[in-house]
């Protein structure tokens, strides 16, 4: 930790540990460095043993990439005192509790914010192979983004679930408080209509909350608020590992297929869990380290982990290794699927490298991987709509007014350099706007990318 990150300042600090915003030397950007206390203050930190758990853990979760995940960067533990730390991506932005201080969330944006917080429980559990609530919902733990990120509400893992403390409550209790928070509807009776539908859901959420799968309190949510259907767990997986191999190929991972992601996934966390349940060590070691590996090879290590010796044969079944056997399968069957769906975002990313980096509006799995960054976008201008308050004029590229493709946004407030008539000229002509990519809600629960100019004007025609 000491060698990679240099500390700039203190965000945090409490009993669970603290805090830092902090540089990542090898790259130059910013994180959030979080040392944790496992056990509590003066509760020391982690055995050998765990933190080789731990280490694996956060070794396979560095490849998962969300929209409303804080992505991990690294993680370890102290070489002198054990205690664990964890690397996040910095989001510039404020806690949620900065905002509900404010007053509740509308109820659409609540919606939202409960829907991503399960969407992303659901990966995390897809990926560990055990349902939880994996992700902190206390608002303060919750940063919005600022405009500038192109970031909603974004989650971070919680360190203390991985110990496998639920604290005695039920699963979804985090999902109940997390709407009762956004609402402000703590110790509050609300009617079925309240929020839009969420009342309803909120209802059955409270008498569900011991039982209730995440795909159903999903499910369940999209129809009571009038969203879409969510996406498929499988779906899911194959989004969060995919989007990340293709947006930065230069990192050399190669093809990352489901089937030896989950499984070794699985390995790292179920080593953890069986060590918590006081399961003998050497069944946790066993499931962990063969069930992913050829019977007449070796087991060898993740890049960057020391080899194992070779397992003994024929280990003595666990819950851990069923768990592994389990997701294993489910790799297996996918993981076609999953390559099919890499080669084409290559192939498309290719096409788009050979225009010189210019993305259509077509190319929306693409730019949905670039968020926040600044990118072109080109396109034969179709029509003009104008925001409720005339402060912002989007460029719509079709004739469908209610597609979800991408389209570009003027905010004249900020582009003091160019008119509507300006716009209103172009207006069937191909043109390129050069932005930052932002994503929004489009309504019925999906995201309309922007390609937003803020500061200057930059649309021209190709060829100027």
């Amino acid at each position: 930790m000491q060698n990679r990150f240099q500390i700039e300042d203190l965000v945090d600090q409490n009993e669970s540990g603290v805090v830092f915003r902090a540089i990542d030397t090898e790259t130059g950007a910013p994180v959030a460095l979080r040392r944790f206390f496992p056990f509590g203050i003066g509760g020391g930190g982690l055995s050998e043993d765990e933190q080789q758990a731990y280490q694996i853990a956060i070794s396979r979760l560095a490849n998962m990439r969300h929209r409303s995940l804080r992505a991990i960067i690294a993680g370890g533990c102290d070489e002198v005192d054990g205690i664990p730390f964890i690397a996040t991506e910095w989001i510039e932005g404020g806690p949620l509790s900065d905002t509900l201080a404010q007053g509740p969330l509308p109820a659409e944006e609540a919606a939202a914010l409960v829907s991503d917080a399960l969407e992303v429980c659901e990966l995390l559990s897809q990926v560990l192979a055990e349902e939880a609530v994996w992700v902190e919902t206390e608002p303060s733990t919750i940063i919005v983004g600022s405009v500038e990120s192109g970031r909603g509400a974004t989650f971070w893992i919680s360190p203390f679930r991985w110990l496998g403390g639920g604290n005695g409550h039920p699963p979804l209790a985090p999902i109940v408080s997390l709407v009762e928070d956004a609402l402000h509807w703590n110790n509050r009776i609300v009617s079925d209509q309240a929020g839009r539908g969420l009342g309803a859901w909120l209802k059955w959420l409270r008498g569900a909350q011991d039982t209730a799968p995440l795909r159903e309190a999903r499910e369940t949510l999209a129809a009571a608020v009038g969203r879409e259907p969510p996406a498929s767990a499988k779906a899911l997986v194959a989004k969060a590992t995919v989007k990340h191999v293709v947006a930065k190929p230069s990192r050399g991972r190669g093809v990352w297929v489901a089937v030896a992601a989950l499984a070794l996934v699985v390995g790292g966390f179920g080593f953890w869990m069986m060590r918590r349940a006081e399961t003998p060590l050497v069944d946790a070691i066993a499931a962990a380290e063969t069930t992913t590996q050829p019977a007449d090879q070796p087991a060898s290590a993740a890049p960057g982990l020391p080899a194992q010796p070779a397992p003994p044969p024929e280990p003595t079944e666990s819950a851990t290794s069923e768990k592994i056997r389990e997701i294993e399968e489910f790799g297996i069957q996918n993981a076609a699927e999953v390559q099919r769906e890499m080669q084409l975002l290559a192939e498309q990313r290719a096409v788009v490298e050979q225009r010189g980096g210019v993305y259509f509006p077509t190319d929306a799995e693409l730019l949905e991987a670039s968020v926040g960054t600044e990118v072109f976008l080109q396109g034969v201008l179709d029509h003009l709509v104008k925001s409720k308050t005339g402060k912002t004029i989007y460029l719509i590229f079709s004739e469908d007014t209610g597609s979800t493709a991408p389209r570009g946004a003027v905010e004249f407030s900020k582009v003091p350099d160019i008119t509507e008539p300006d716009l209103e000229s172009m207006l069937g002509k191909r043109l390129r706007i050069h932005g930052r990519l932002v994503a929004k809600p489009a309504g019925r629960g999906t995201r309309r990318l922007e390609v937003t100019i803020r500061g200057r004007a930059d649309i021209t025609l190709p060829g100027d």
